[in-house]
């Protein structure tokens, strides 16, 4: 500030001030902050195991439609060659023409299963692509084992494990814990802060 005019005599002063923060109020902001960040990151695992989950579905379901594919090409040989021996008794005067024309309908569903088979692997190929972000990616052949028996959990077990290692219970005790910063921040508020100057 110039206190001084006239050019002959100036004086040039400088003031400091200072708000003194009371009652702990930003140790309580920052434990809220941290608490809303830390429940932010739990929400971020969370969407994290949906989206892994998804593509984990999705794989299976390719696996189990190429499976069906493989078994349904089995059948259709079978019939096929049944079809052909039923033809040939049918022609030796073994069997009657109705036991021709069942021959030939299995043949026919089992073509039908296998290009439903064929449909099915192609939607889920493109559940798949669309789960893992990549709905242009061609169609190719997965590895992996549906056959192979799936671990048995009991209920507890599971249980112990959905409440120790989810993410959506943990972001909810983040919530807990910043709710109950925030309100005994709120309760600090009265505390008047100081000024120095």
């Amino acid at each position: 500030q110039q206190l001084g005019s006239g050019g002959l005599a100036e004086q040039n002063g400088v003031l400091f001030s200072q708000e003194i923060v009371r009652g702990g109020k930003l140790r309580l902001n920052r434990a809220v902050a941290d608490r809303e960040r830390m429940r932010v990151e739990q929400q971020l695992a969370a969407e994290e195991l949906r989206v892994l989950t998804a593509v984990r579905i999705a794989y299976y379901q390719v696996l189990l439609a190429e499976r069906q594919i493989e078994l349904t090409a089995e059948l259709l040989q079978v019939g096929e060659q049944g079809s052909t021996t039923v033809d040939k008794l049918f022609q030796a005067e073994e069997v009657g023409r109705a036991d021709v024309l069942q021959s030939k309908l299995e043949v026919e569903n089992a073509r039908i299963l296998r290009q439903n088979a064929r449909n099915r692997r192609d939607s889920a190929w493109r559940s798949l692509t669309a789960a893992i972000g990549n709905p242009g990616l061609p169609a190719q052949q997965l590895t992996g084992n549906v056959d192979r028996q799936p671990q048995i959990l009991t209920f507890e077990e599971s249980l112990d494990r959905l409440l120790q290692l989810s993410p959506e219970v943990a972001a909810a005790a983040m919530e807990i814990e910043r709710a109950r910063l925030s309100l005994e921040r709120a309760r600090v508020e009265p505390t008047p802060n100081v000024n120095v100057q």
